[in-house]
């Protein structure tokens, strides 16, 4: 006969052990977490376009300023891409090389870059393990994008389609608090407890014994008429001991 028990009651069972490991888990997770400080800031450019007005309507029914609105959002798409691409990382390492005589790897600086649109300018957010590459990034990636950033979007002669600005210069790296390596140690410690609750279920269930009478009743159906206890273990001897070391001796 095997005995089926719940997730639920082997938890409780083993609740010491759980709680332990979780414990345990969570907190070597976290320090994983926290190990390596990231440092951050952001840059903020301002998209004009300079089309003529003309330009924007291309004959449809909507006002100016709406159309005017519209290529701006898609310009705004448009340099997102292009600043989280590697040829515009490129564009800052050159930018770095000449402003502070280094020049990392593009990769790295395409590590460090994320672009946004929030309202009608692009934010740029550059974030590494240091202030001072921090920093330098971002100085170099504003002078980069007012440098290239126009020619991303220019007309069938090769002329600019837009005007990009810089609207704000790179403040101090603050620190930045990991969110997304706190939820995944905190994920990777539920996985943790997930995997032991489903081992002692499994030695839960591998038993084929009874422990209480309510599981008697539970898993047999049956009642319980009595409980018979168990023999008190006799107290062990000099003699006893030495008998028993004799009886393994022999064995």
């Amino acid at each position: 006969m095997t005995v089926r028990t719940s997730v639920v009651r082997v938890a409780w069972q083993w609740r010491r052990l759980v709680l332990i490991v979780a414990v345990l888990a969570l907190g070597s997770n976290l320090a994983l977490a926290l190990r390596q400080p990231f440092y951050g800031t952001e840059v903020r450019a301002l998209v004009q376009p300079t089309l003529p007005a003309e330009a924007l309507l291309l004959r449809s029914r909507y006002p100016q300023e709406y159309r005017r609105a519209q290529f701006v959002q898609q310009v705004l798409l448009d340099l997102s891409d292009y600043v989280e691409s590697r040829s515009f990382a490129a564009g800052v390492a050159a930018s770095l090389e000449e402003q502070f005589g280094t020049r990392p790897p593009p990769g790295a600086i395409a590590g460090a870059l994320s672009a946004q649109q929030v309202h009608r300018t692009l934010q740029i957010s550059v974030v590494t393990g240091t202030t001072e590459s921090t920093y330098r990034i971002a100085v170099a990636t504003a002078a980069a994008l007012e440098q290239h950033g126009a020619a991303t979007v220019a007309d069938e002669a090769g002329q600019p389609r837009i005007e990009v600005a810089v609207i704000t210069d790179p403040a101090p790296p603050r620190r930045l608090i990991p969110w997304r390596g706190l939820l995944v140690a905190v994920l990777r410690t539920l996985a943790i407890v997930a995997a032991l609750l489903v081992l002692l279920r499994i030695a839960a269930g591998l038993r084929r014994t009874l422990n209480t009478p309510g599981e008697v009743t539970a898993l047999l159906s049956l009642p319980v008429l009595g409980t018979v206890p168990a023999p008190a273990a006799a107290p062990r001897t000099l003699s006893t001991r030495w008998i028993g070391r004799l009886r393994r001796a022999v064995r």
